[in-house]
């Protein structure tokens, strides 16, 4: 990986001699540039690009525009390795994917306090720990789609392999897929205390049931 300051030297050119800014479009990087992540996003009514850097032990976000100086960005996430990131199509949120010592995790955070640098809290963290969690897409400006091997929001188990994809509504909060097997959780877990031959993920599913109702 390049040092810091040369992949930061190289990016500030890189977006002052191209015209992604005309556009408003979303900037793509070279190869050896793969460590640094952006994404086109308006602000002060000027196209910028928010950009995050990964190194080995910590991510550093910046905003970059050809009309003022690049700004250091101090945006919180679960864990120091920002692996990914997606703004919703009004800019009025983003989602930050991160991992750290191999756990993932997903953030939501209102997007315009984090640009001004203001000390904002996650609207959501989602930590699945210790099962996984993939984020998708922005399906529309308050829906996101998350794929994950547990019930959202109960965070408890699914079984047999089952990766399954949720909507998370940014607004109201609520988790909604389209998977016909997940519309009744008490439902799922009985079925599966049937079905699970193994002891150790027979008491996961009772856990889990407890844990719904209580």
């Amino acid at each position: 990986m390049m040092p810091l300051i040369s992949q930061l030297c190289f990016s500030l050119c890189f977006f002052l001699s191209t015209a992604v800014y005309a556009t408003c479009e979303t900037a793509t990087l070279p190869a050896p540039f793969s460590s640094l992540t952006c994404r086109a996003v308006t602000h002060e009514n000027t196209c910028k690009q928010l950009c995050v850097l990964r190194t080995d032990q910590e991510s550093h976000w910046f905003l970059f525009s050809a009309q003022s100086f690049t700004v250091k960005l101090d945006i919180p996430a679960s864990f120091y390795g920002v692996t990914a990131f997606e703004i919703s199509p009004t800019e009025h949120w983003i989602a930050i994917a991160s991992a750290g010592e191999g756990h993932p995790a997903l953030d939501v955070f209102p997007l315009q306090p984090l640009l001004e640098n203001q000390a904002v809290e996650a609207r959501y963290s989602i930590n699945p720990y210790p099962g996984s969690i993939d984020m998708e897409r922005w399906e529309d400006a308050e829906h996101l789609r998350i794929t994950t091997d547990r019930w959202l929001p109960y965070n408890t188990p699914l079984f047999e392999e089952k990766y399954v994809q949720f909507r998370l509504n940014v607004t109201t909060g609520e988790y909604s897929t389209d998977d016909k097997d997940l519309t009744n959780p008490v439902k799922y877990y009985e079925k599966m205390l049937t079905r699970l031959t193994d002891d150790w993920e027979k008491q996961e599913a009772m856990n889990a049931l407890k844990q719904i109702q209580p």
